[in-house]
């Protein structure tokens, strides 16, 4: 990957997350003098509870405090809503570049949908 990387003329390095391939997405934008965006996706302590062994409260704490540290240090910060931008701000993201981008589902599309027929369809049934 890093001959990869080495080799494109990148503008920006976008990050999905601050752990997993985020400290490799801040160490390539900062070799290749580029910008990193990093998209913060989910209010990471509600799944807190997935971390085996570790008190809710606790790894809870230490992935917020990672998430903000990394979300302070990229040049932008997108989120999904204006409401997660507020409880990243609340949490301590003091970055003043932050975006909020919706995911972008049509509602319109979903609206007056027939519950029966989007059942039967796909055999679904009613007690699932």
């Amino acid at each position: 990957m890093d001959k990869i990387i080495n080799n494109l003329d990148l503008d920006i390095i976008h990050s999905q997350h601050p752990n997993l391939l985020g400290s490799v997405a801040k160490n390539w934008a900062k070799k290749k003098s580029a910008p990193l965006i990093f998209t913060w996706h989910t209010l990471y302590d509600q799944y807190a509870h997935f971390v085996p062994l570790v008190p809710n409260k606790l790894a809870s704490a230490y992935i917020i405090h990672k998430a903000v540290n990394y979300a302070n240090k990229s040049d932008l910060v997108i989120t999904p809503t204006n409401s997660v931008k507020e409880i990243i701000k609340n949490w301590g993201v003091t970055n003043k570049n932050i975006e909020a981008i919706p995911t972008g589902i049509e509602e319109e599309y979903y609206q007056n949908s027939d519950r029966d027929k989007i059942r039967k369809k796909f055999d679904i049934k009613d007690n699932e």
